[in-house]
């Protein structure tokens, strides 16, 4: 009797266990496994097929901070490029913020994008044109600034695509919680029937 009473115990301590770590994880938005913000920008840059950057280098604290008006601080890891030609306003940049930092990171981006627009505005209209296009995506944490494609091709096709891609890197344990907690509440009730 007593062992059946200690097994029973440690089976309900284990399940309330394994709830509460996944409760914990509700909703935390990751990159699947495997995949990196540097794999990222390569997937989101082949969305835009056949399309080259010109003189482009990549975005380092410094860059980040006075182009992308992004404090370093605010940033767990980011990986992107811009275009340095002063006829090219190509940007990608991909950010995983700390914790309550994404609209810091957002902001930033924002910025960007406006100071983009105005280098642009009476200078090159189909830079402007696509300045105007550029997207800001978010998804928990995550935060992706595109800026990318050739005037003769269709940027709104390309945009998609590139959001597509950039949500299917994702996994959230929020989903696998919800079927977690069905299944959980079931076998509690059925545990609970023996005590």
């Amino acid at each position: 009797m007593q062992k059946r009473m200690f097994i029973r115990l440690v089976a309900l301590l284990l399940l309330l266990q394994i709830f509460s770590s996944c409760q914990n994880q509700k909703n935390k938005v990751q990159l699947r496994e495997g995949e990196s913000l540097t794999s990222l920008i390569n997937g989101i840059q082949s969305c835009f097929s056949d399309y080259e950057i010109p003189f482009h280098t990549t975005v380092d604290d410094e860059t980040l901070q006075e182009l992308f008006y992004i404090d370093p601080e605010d940033v767990e890891v980011y990986a992107g490029f811009y275009s340095r030609a002063i006829t090219s306003s190509d940007n990608l940049l991909a950010v995983k913020a700390k914790e309550g930092k994404v609209e810091n990171v957002v902001s930033g981006m924002q910025q960007r994008q406006e100071d983009i627009k105005r280098n642009f505005e009476e200078y090159l209209p189909d830079q402007y044109e696509k300045a105007c296009t550029g997207q800001i995506v978010t998804n928990g944490d995550f935060a992706v600034f595109i800026l990318l494609g050739d005037f003769q091709s269709d940027w709104e096709t390309q945009y998609q695509k590139a959001e597509k891609y950039f949500f299917s890197l994702f996994s959230i344990c929020g989903g696998s919680v919800t079927l977690f907690r069905a299944y959980t509440a079931r076998t509690a009730k059925i545990f609970l029937k023996f005590f």
